[in-house]
Parts: C-alpha cells; sequence; structure tokens
C-alpha cells in the first residue's frame, strides 16, 4: 500500500502546477505601431442621414481645394489624426458617445 502512495504522490507531484514567475516590476514595452504600409479595412455602416451629411461635406470641402472629388477615407484618417492628437476634440467625443 504505501507503494501506491508513493506512486500516486509521485505522479501528483509531477501534475501539480508550478507557481507563477512574480511579475517584473517594469511593464513590458509597449509595440511600436505598425509601419509596414499594410493598411487594415475597417468599416461603419451609416444611417442614410449621417451618409448624406458626410457626402455634402465631401463635395463642399472639394468645392474649396478646387478638387473635382475629396475621398472619405482621407476625411476619416484626417478625423483619426485630429482625434488623437486633440484633447478637447476627444472629450467632446467622449461625451459625444457616452
Amino acid at each position: 500500500m504505501s507503494d501506491r502512495r508513493t506512486g500516486l504522490a509521485a505522479a501528483a507531484k509531477k501534475t501539480a502546477r508550478k507557481p507563477e514567475p512574480e511579475p517584473t516590476s517594469t511593464p513590458a514595452p509597449t509595440p511600436a505601431p505598425a509601419t509596414s504600409g499594410k493598411k487594415i479595412r475597417t468599416t461603419i455602416d451609416l444611417t442614410p442621414v449621417d451618409h448624406a451629411q458626410l457626402r455634402t461635406w465631401c463635395s463642399e470641402a472639394a468645392d474649396k481645394l478646387g478638387r473635382p472629388t475629396v475621398d472619405k477615407s482621407k476625411v476619416w484618417r484626417a478625423l483619426l489624426h485630429e482625434l488623437t492628437s486633440d484633447d478637447a476634440l476627444s472629450e467632446r467625443v467622449l461625451r459625444h458617445i457616452s
């Protein structure tokens, strides 16, 4: 019977979870933004009214810039840049979506 206990104890020891290492005081480095040039597609579903407003804005912007059109994706990228670099705008957007 003691052989059985010894065998069970050895098996339990082998399968026992090892303690996780203590976390280090320095956080892991944040990965740098991807700069490979590979773009990631994202989509958005707009209401007809929102889509009309975007189309109108792009048309008016094209007139002001003396261009035939303004690409909507450029507008979204410009808005994202402004959103991430302007704290006041970021706060307004947070209030709007809360």
